[in-house]
């Protein structure tokens, strides 16, 4: 007698890897989201203090403190509950996108998209002494922006996000095949 399987579940040793490399991937993940958002307040923290006598240059550094009320840098003004709803909705996107991904690279990428955005939303929620409330701690200063590690987190994220997508298909015909 012939025996057939109706489990399409793969082999037991390549299914423990395969969750192995994803429980890695996910704890990857949570522990660089952790750390980023807690190196951002430190360092944010460190800036107020320091910075609030007077700008200072670190090689090629401008370090100044800056009180940052919009957002993309400042550019952009919105009211506080929009900024929060908005910021909400992309921790929430890019987390379950991570949480749902199998490879560390791009769990590693949506986690600092999550951390940049928390690190800002904290901001504007933290009472610093001698800063204006609803404001993000921006510092650092380079090529006319002024900006913070949260900042730099996003853009890397972004920057890992796009660099790890599939190439778009240069025709139609390569499309289909």
């Amino acid at each position: 007698m012939v025996t057939t399987s109706t489990n399409d579940a793969p082999s037991s040793d390549s299914h423990r890897v395969g969750v192995a490399g994803r429980r890695r991937a996910k704890a990857s993940a949570v522990t660089v989201a952790v750390g980023a958002v807690l190196l951002d307040q430190v360092t944010k923290t460190i800036a107020v203090s320091v910075l609030a006598t007077g700008p200072a240059h670190v090689g090629i550094l401008h370090l100044r403190l800056v009180a940052n009320r919009g957002i993309f840098m400042g550019m952009i003004a919105l009211p506080i509950w929009l900024i929060t709803s908005l910021t909400l909705a992309i921790v929430a996107w890019a987390t379950s996108a991570g949480w749902r991904n199998t490879t560390r690279p791009s769990s590693i990428a949506y986690a600092l998209l999550s951390a940049g955005a928390l690190g800002n939303l904290i901001d504007r929620y933290l009472l610093r002494p001698d800063f204006p409330p609803n404001a993000v701690v921006d510092w650092l200063s380079f090529g006319g922006m002024t900006f913070n590690l949260a900042d730099v987190f996003l853009m890397t994220a972004v920057l890992l996000l796009i660099g790890l997508e599939p190439p778009l298909p240069n025709t139609v015909s390569d499309a289909l095949t």
